[in-house]
């Protein structure tokens, strides 16, 4: 979600027009802007507290990476809507943003009113926006983001949802104004889907489970599936945040069996050509990109990490760091469900390996020997399967613990390869929302919930 501050009389021209019937982008307006004072003097009346409108996300970041680090300005939309980042989520509600600098003790600071559910915002990040080179023949913007901190206004009485502001201090040294501000969204890349793919209990449970930890938008690169898989990913279910793209490289690409004198001319179907493009696709609209397949999810496993908006504001927040690697663990399917989850027909009807699957290997693999990311893609020139190879502006990886977070692969290696393991039960912290997801989405998906 992307608000935009403006003074004076709001008006759309043809372009304008033409993005809200394209876009569907909703803004607000506040009567009574007569009464707000310009930007440049200083003011301790409500008066300056300067209005912020919305604006549509996707369009605010397209971008022309390749030779500028910069973006366009937002398109604006429809008046007096409350506007969620995400129209699968339902947690988080914006209505409208204000510059406050009423508090002449301290910086001043963008205000965003909402409503939250159970006034909870978790691990947001703000993303104050600045104008930048308005002398271009385009707008030019700069970003930078910094933690939200939020207040639950009194007087909800238990019900579900609270109102709520949130905060977000400017850090311009020289106050300069942000003219929008929107919260950190995430994409998921997926690697190509092959040989046919048809796992859709796998399909259903991973897609919920980045969900749930925070994914906003999939880019699904499709090789070969099965005709069940392309008709589940344009349900009306997935088919808002998913972004199907054919992938075929006209070259020979692995093939099981093989046949005789059969030579493979690209690795992996051309992952890395297709992560190269997943970045540049997610760089022009998201803030975060995460990289893994379909048999993997990253998974929070420390006390104080619940999602993927945790870890990027425990870790990124200074600016210098511009992607996170995640540790590999096996967590192997052939071996026997955990017992005492089996018991639980609701987890077992809906195939939740990754609740049913609690054993791992005991060895956790090294940094960038499987290791997989979530990045900034703004930052990153060239990304590799396990890590990056190259960042602009001298940002740098970090690698997390496993125990604050890890990436949980779900595979069959079938019989031969006998390996230690431990039982791992992280997963069960999310045990209820993941149930709650699937069974959603199975419904709406018309698959079998038992």
């Amino acid at each position: 979600m992307l608000f935009s501050i403006r003074l004076g009389r709001h008006s759309i021209g043809n372009s304008g027009r033409h993005c809200l019937l394209c876009f569907a982008v909703l803004m607000i307006l506040i009567a009574g802007l007569r009464f707000i004072r310009p930007l440049n003097k200083a003011s301790d009346s409500l008066a300056d507290v300067s209005h912020v409108t919305m604006a549509e996300t996707h369009e605010a970041r397209r971008v022309h990476w390749c030779r500028t680090n910069a973006s366009h300005s937002p398109a604006f939309g429809q008046e007096h809507q409350f506007l969620s980042s995400n129209p699968a989520d339902r947690s988080l509600f914006t209505y409208s943003a204000f510059y406050d600098r009423r508090d002449s003790s301290r910086r001043p600071v963008v205000r965003v009113v909402g409503i939250a559910l159970g006034g909870r915002v978790d691990g947001q990040l703000c993303q104050l926006w600045y104008r930048r080179d308005t002398s271009a023949w385009y707008q030019r913007s700069a970003m930078v983001a910094v933690p939200a901190t939020a207040e639950i206004v009194p007087g909800g009485h238990a019900w579900p949802y609270d109102s709520v502001v949130i905060s977000c201090i400017n850090p311009a040294r020289d106050r300069e104004v942000p003219y929008g501000v929107s919260f950190a969204r995430f994409a998921v890349c997926m690697s190509p889907l092959q040989s046919k793919y048809n796992k859709v209990d796998e399909l259903v449970q991973t897609l919920e489970l980045n969900r749930l930890f925070g994914a906003d938008h999939f880019f699904v690169y499709k090789h070969s599936t099965s005709r069940r898989v392309t008709e589940l990913l344009s349900n009306k279910h997935f088919a808002s945040d998913v972004t199907v793209l054919p992938f075929q490289p006209p070259l020979k690409v692995d093939v099981d069996p093989q046949p005789p004198g059969y030579v493979v001319e690209l690795k992996y179907f051309g992952q890395c050509a297709m992560l190269q493009d997943c970045l540049m696709r997610a760089a022009a609209q998201y803030e975060f990109a995460v990289f893994t397949d379909m048999d993997e999810v990253i998974v929070p496993r420390g006390e104080r990490f619940r999602s993927w908006r945790d870890l990027t504001r425990a870790f990124m927040s200074d600016g210098s760091i511009g992607g996170l690697a995640f540790k590999n663990a096996f967590f192997r399917l052939e071996w026997a469900s955990d017992p005492e989850v089996s018991r639980n027909a609701t987890i077992t009807g809906l195939k939740l390996s990754a609740l049913l699957k609690l054993r791992r290997e005991a060895e956790i693999y090294s940094p960038i020997s499987r290791s997989k990311m979530i990045a900034q893609p703004h930052h990153v020139r060239i990304l590799g399967v396990h890590n990056v190879w190259r960042y602009f502006n001298g940002r740098s990886t970090e690698y997390v613990k496993f125990e604050t977070a890890g990436l949980h692969h779900y595979r069959s290696w079938g019989r031969g390869l006998e390996k230690k393991s431990v039982r791992d039960p992280a997963m069960l912290l999310y045990k209820e929302q993941l149930i709650a997801r699937v069974l959603r989405a199975r419904i709406a998906l018309r698959l079998p919930v038992q």
